[in-house]
């Protein structure tokens, strides 16, 4: 009695066209990317503040502390907790370019 052996087919995939299809993608959307522009900046309206202790000619904003806690920005008294808001102002609103604390 003679056996005879049946030949496996090789079902593999053939990955050569996924590669190139990948690469090809890869290639379009590289070039594509060159063409797209830069968002634009929107330059937003800054309104009056409210509350500005300093003038806008001044370079040199100074804050004094007295040696009863007392805390001053340009000569105006302000209490501790106010004090962070109104730099915030200041800095934001105007060019000052230096901090002095007396």
């Amino acid at each position: 009695m003679a056996i005879t052996r049946t030949r496996r087919i090789d079902a593999g995939i053939d990955m050569t066209p996924l590669i190139d299809v990948v690469f090809q993608l890869l290639i379009f959307l590289m070039v594509s990317s060159q063409f797209i522009k830069p968002d634009q900046r929107v330059e937003l309206p800054v309104g009056p503040i409210a509350s500005s202790p300093v003038d806008q000619d001044f370079e040199t904003l100074i804050i004094s502390i007295s040696s009863e806690n007392i805390v001053s920005l340009e000569g105006e008294e302000i209490a501790l907790e106010e004090l962070t808001g109104k730099l915030r102002d200041v800095v934001s609103h105007t060019e000052i370019t230096s901090l002095e604390i007396r």
